[in-house]
Order: C-alpha cells, then structure tokens, then sequence
C-alpha cells in the first residue's frame, strides 16, 4: 500500500509539512501538498491519486464547500477522502461525510500517532473492490455513493455486461453488483459468460432487478448469480447483502 500517491491539503499557519512527515515516516513518500482545495483539484487535474487528506479548517475553503467539490468532479469524485480534525469539530465532519455521501469514518482526531494514521488509510483505500453494472451513469453513480456510505470506496464500473467482461480481464474484483436490464448484454447473459470462464468461477454476483418476479430470481440463481437485492434498496440493506456475500 505505501506505493499509493497521496494529496494532502494542509492549514499553512498549522502544523505545516507534519502530516507529509508523518505520512514519510510510515512508508508513504509519494505525497503531493496543496494549500487550498482549488490549488488541490488542480493538481490533481494532472495527475493519479489513491487517496485525498485535508485539514478540515482551511485558509480559503471550508470543509464543507471541498468535499462537495471533490464528490462533484467527475476526475476526482471516486477518490478516497480522509478529513483531520479535532475534537472540537468532530461533529461538524461526521455531518459534513454524511450530507456528501463519504463514508462517516473518514476522519482523523488530532493529534494522533503515526500508527493510528497508517490504520485509517489502510482502512480507506484498501478494503474490498466491487464492481457495478449498470446501463445508466446515474443509476451507477447513485450506487457507488451508497457503497461509499457503507465504507466501500474501491469501486469499478461498467455500462454492461461486455463492458463488463473487458475490465474484468484487467481488474480483479471481490464482489460484482450487476443490473439485469442492460442493452448488448443484460445481467442474466452477463453471469452465464463470466459462470463459464474459469478465472471468475468463484466471484460473488448480486443481482440488481426493479422486478423481483420469482421466475426471474430463480433463473438469475440458476445461471450462478449469488444472490439478488430490489431497487430502489437503502444503505442498510445493501450493506446486509455485502456483509453476508463477503463473509462479513
């Protein structure tokens, strides 16, 4: 993990080039600061970035006001976001995550050890890697903030089931969330190709339907789908279903 790039945003009246310290000592030496949250975004405009950590009180930008631009940017929206605040604000952050659909554990309580530091990224970026199909951005943006709530920020996305099957030979996934409605290949079609290919025999499928129609249940099960979840479903019920699907 310590090979991940990591942007940080720091306060430069307080604690300046601690947190980069910190971050070299437990292993992290590819660290980008920035000093704002529009000179961050810039920068990383440019390049790669596994994960964002920002002091909550900056010089120009709130909290708030970066979060929302984080999670608005197409470039920047899946990156992982841990937040440095202190007890005083703690409240205000775990609102704030919330209200952006970030998960509410994204923060870190100054002052705190290099061991503690190290922990909460290895939790925010590493984790498990789902995948979810579905033919409609919106429909997949909406679901990648519900996972993003339950903690599950490693997440890879496809239009359909080709689509699907192409970043497959690329990505090795633990979970796949996949639509049964899509064009060129649909989500039945879909879990029969991957059910024939020996590499993804053993991936954990949960089918996404509007119709929970018995024959349609029982034909997705049949064809190797693990599992099925209704749309609309909430937070809590999604995590349920991850957590048994993932042994958790």
């Amino acid at each position: 993990m310590p090979e991940a790039r990591i942007m940080i945003i720091t306060d430069p009246y307080v604690g300046k080039g601690l947190l980069k310290n910190t971050l070299n000592q437990i292993g992290y030496t590819s660290v980008v600061e920035a000093e704002s949250g529009v000179d961050a975004l810039g920068k990383i405009a440019r390049e790669d970035f596994k994960l964002i950590i920002s002091d909550w009180n900056m010089n120009e930008d709130d909290g708030v006001k970066f979060i929302q631009l984080v999670k608005d940017s197409d470039i920047t929206s899946r990156i992982p976001i841990i937040l440095v605040t202190n007890e005083a604000t703690k409240g205000e952050v775990q609102e704030a995550l919330k209200a952006a659909k970030v998960g509410t554990n994204n923060y870190i309580i100054r002052p705190f050890t290099a061991e503690a530091l190290k922990e909460k990224i290895e939790k925010v970026i590493s984790g498990y890697k789902i995948m979810v199909i579905d033919d409609s951005s919106t429909t997949r943006k909406m679901i990648t903030n519900i996972l993003g709530q339950i903690g599950h920020n490693n997440v890879l996305e496809a239009e359909n089931g080709i689509d699907a099957l192409a970043k497959l030979a690329q990505n090795k996934v633990d979970l796949i969330l996949c639509d049964w409605n899509m064009p060129n290949m649909n989500g039945l079609q879909f879990v029969k190709s991957l059910r024939r290919m020996k590499p993804y025999g053993n991936i954990p499928v949960l089918m996404m339907t509007t119709n929970a129609a018995k024959e349609e249940i029982i034909e997705a099960l049949q064809a190797g789908a693990t599992d099925y979840v209704a749309k609309p479903f909430t937070p809590q019920i999604i995590q349920q279903k991850i957590g048994k699907l993932l042994g958790r």
